[in-house]
């Protein structure tokens, strides 16, 4: 799993819930939806506890490894994109 990856978390209450990889770290992800989950406060989970999809934001990637802004916005319409696959 990497930065970029959209993901769906496969246990807990947010089960179904589509994310954004922001952040990877030993076993844990951290995740953003730009609503629930914005990207002032992600959500740590266990890598373990999502599933990958084939679907990659490389654009969301490449301005988090360049340390660029990244709005909510920006999150909410690529996950809204890539759902509507």
């Amino acid at each position: 799993m990497k930065i970029g990856d959209i993901v769906i978390s496969t246990y807990g209450h947010d089960m179904g819930e589509w994310y954004v990889v922001e952040q990877v770290l030993n076993e844990y992800v951290f995740l953003v939806d730009g609503k629930n989950k914005p990207i002032e406060k992600p959500k740590k989970k266990k890598a373990k506890h999502t599933l990958a999809t084939n679907y990659f934001a490389e654009e969301l990637a490449n301005k988090w490894l360049t340390k660029q802004n990244v709005q909510n916005a920006e999150i909410r319409k690529t996950i809204k994109f890539f759902k509507e696959q």
